[in-house]
């Protein structure tokens, strides 16, 4: 049926080697212009203060949640992305910068913002999740960030081939 939700399904892990997402919503045609959503914006910061930015597509409206949000990040509003089931940005700040893990390279991540977007925004990006589910997750986390989560991490000690 035109318009309406079809199915919802829910990933327990983060898989980043197929375009999966944390919430992968089954819609009929014509549903994404019916359907709000916002952007989580985040970024990795090397130790050489080299940046790389990330968006996440997310199912909702921000309301409230951006004061959520940051009320659980560690100081200087660091997570570790892969704890909220969100991409980490290592593999593409090292394809961006042309190096591999070195020792500038850590687990956490910045949180820049949390904003509403249209139907032309929401286009380009993958959907990752809704914001109440990444929401819960934040302060699921709250006060325990561990890097051992950090897909970095394995990367690093298993060898980082480009």
């Amino acid at each position: 049926m035109v318009g309406e939700l079809t199915g919802i399904f829910h990933l327990n892990a983060w898989d980043a080697s197929r375009s999966g997402s944390l919430l992968v919503v089954l819609v009929a045609d014509g549903m994404r212009e019916s359907v709000s959503y916002s952007v989580l914006e985040y970024m990795y910061r090397d130790a050489g203060n080299w940046k790389t930015h990330g968006v996440a597509l997310l199912l909702g409206n921000v309301g409230a949640l951006e004061a959520t949000i940051r009320s659980c990040l560690d100081p200087g509003e660091v997570f570790v992305p892969e704890q909220v089931l969100l991409p980490g940005l290592h593999r593409w700040h090292w394809n961006q910068y042309g190096d591999g893990p070195n020792d500038l390279d850590h687990a956490f991540h910045e949180f820049v913002g949390l904003r509403d977007v249209g139907k032309e925004d929401a286009e380009l990006h993958p959907l990752i999740g809704s914001t109440m589910e990444v929401a819960a997750l934040f302060l699921e986390a709250r006060g325990r960030w561990d890097v051992r989560c950090s897909r970095y991490l394995r990367e690093m000690y298993s060898g980082w081939v480009g």
